[in-house]
């Protein structure tokens, strides 16, 4: 008797794995402007997101390589603002411990380099900019104004308007291993005036939060890539890792630089 239950209870088991393996290798693909749209209806939900970020940057001509270890955090209300806190640096092999922070707070971004003792703040938006970007509901730090592409406030209309994307279903080396995933390939329109030549996004398929950003620009043979792991949204968020204040130390060098006035026609 005991026999044959374990008989029908493997039998069941296998049954439903297949049953579900079926439903997996059945379910639709989404298309390219369905699954935009669902990337930008879970952007809204996000008001904060923090997540350990790993940074590969490769200079395809000096054929240099440089990794870089830290946080990524990000908030929404009242407007935009992220942090990248890089704790650790790896270069030739060597591990360092190396500080390199950008913050911006929706009208200054600063670059810190705490082993330098420098400091560097720039304006790069008025507070007129914010306004019309707020009327206009684009982001003022879209993907190719923004030092660290991460779509986190992905829009359908504005990413179709600079780029032409695609749904890649073959498989690729740069793709995560401990996930399922959708995989974007945006190529920039001739009218976007963007540097990068091609943009790779991978978004998880259950969360649909960005696992890993690529972007390569073919003229200077230079690589980024962007991974993201153990995010958390919408939990409070430390109000000095978003700070642009300079350090007020003996020993800095502190360069704040204005936004330049437009000249008037």
């Amino acid at each position: 008797m005991l026999n044959r239950f374990v008989s029908i209870t493997t039998a069941l088991i296998a049954l439903l794995c297949m049953n579900s393996l079926f439903a997996q290798t059945q379910q639709p693909q989404p298309t390219v402007d369905s699954l935009l749209d669902q990337i930008e209806i879970k952007a809204r939900e996000i008001k904060s997101y923090e997540a350990f970020m790993r940074l590969d940057q490769i200079e395809g001509l000096l054929g240099d390589q440089q990794i870089w270890f830290g946080k990524l955090y990000y908030v929404t209300d009242p407007q935009i603002k992220f942090a990248v806190d890089f704790q650790k640096h790896v270069v030739n092999n060597q591990l360092q411990v190396k500080k390199r922070q950008w913050v911006y707070d929706g009208v200054w971004l600063v670059e810190r380099l705490d082993d330098k003792k420098q400091f560097f703040k720039r304006q790069i938006h008025s507070p007129e900019d914010l306004k019309k970007a707020a009327h206009d509901n684009v982001d003022p730090m879209a993907m190719e104004n923004n030092p660290f592409p991460i779509p986190l406030r992905a829009k359908k209309a504005e990413v179709l308007k600079r780029f032409t994307v695609e749904l890649i279903t073959t498989k690729s080396d740069l793709d995560p291993q401990d996930a399922a995933f959708y995989h974007l390939k945006l190529i920039p329109k001739p009218s976007s005036q963007i540097d990068f030549t091609e943009v790779n996004l991978w978004y998880d398929k259950t969360t649909l939060l960005p696992l890993k950003c690529q972007t390569n620009n073919d003229d200077s043979g230079n690589e980024s890539i962007f991974t993201l792991t153990k995010a958390v949204l919408n939990q409070p968020i430390a109000p000095e890792m978003l700070s642009t204040q300079a350090p007020t130390d003996r020993g800095w060098h502190v360069e704040i630089t204005p936004l330049q006035a437009t000249p008037q026609q």
